[in-house]
């Protein structure tokens, strides 16, 4: 196996934005690191979204469930995520649609 030609590194991304912002005139920017990790339980409205079925505030969900991605350029997000989800919502029947990050 062949090393990378040394041209070939990776992009100094966290000290280019440690410089941006200094030039900025902010304080040293420090990244966030933590020896244990504080997560916190995600929270989807899922449940929520049965229960106003169950309390008659829904008529009913679609049976799937559908997620965007987000690590891509905005074009491709236009151009073929996009679409293709509502592609998707249109054959699940779906009246609404309820957006939340992934």
């Amino acid at each position: 196996m062949a090393f990378a030609a040394e041209h070939d590194v990776p992009i100094p991304y966290m000290q280019r934005t440690r410089d941006y912002y200094a030039t900025l005139g902010y304080p040293v920017y420090r990244w966030a690191h933590f020896v244990d990790v504080p997560f916190t339980p995600l929270l989807t409205p899922l449940a929520q979204l049965h229960q106003a079925v169950k309390s008659g505030r829904l008529g009913a969900l679609t049976p799937r469930l559908h997620g965007a991605p987000t690590n891509r350029s905005q074009r491709v997000t236009v151009e073929t995520d996009a679409p293709e989800l509502l592609r998707r919502c249109r054959d699940d029947g779906a009246d609404a649609v309820l957006l939340v990050p992934n």
